[in-house]
């Protein structure tokens, strides 16, 4: 496989098991429900595969800012729409603040 290819595909899989640990241990916390938390710590063990992968590519600085920025974007959404979350002034300029991190960290001076 194309490494060009198969990084993008990572850095999905790197989020989405990122985002998906953290969204399984609120359901843990709340449901008491050990399949969630064993759910947890398998994204856990699968993100540092994809770890792995994206350090060793993309660099470590790179790799994990884009991954914990998108994250969060992906979990704020969710804990908005799911669990009734709200988000004042604060949290949405926040959210505004990384989604302009990522195109700064894209901009070629």
């Amino acid at each position: 496989m194309d490494i060009s290819f198969s990084l993008p595909i990572t850095y999905a899989l790197a989020v989405l098991n990122s985002s998906l640990s953290g969204l399984l241990t609120e359901y843990y916390i709340s449901k008491k429900n050990l399949h969630y938390l064993y759910g947890a710590i398998f994204c856990n063990i699968f993100l540092i595969f994809n770890y792995i992968k994206i350090f060793t590519l993309d660099g470590i600085g790179k790799g994990y800012f884009y991954i914990k920025i998108m994250s969060i974007i992906l979990v704020t959404i969710y804990s908005v729409m799911f669990f009734n979350e709200k988000l004042n002034g604060y949290s949405i300029i926040g959210l505004i603040m990384g989604i302009c991190s990522i195109f700064l960290m894209n901009h070629k001076p």
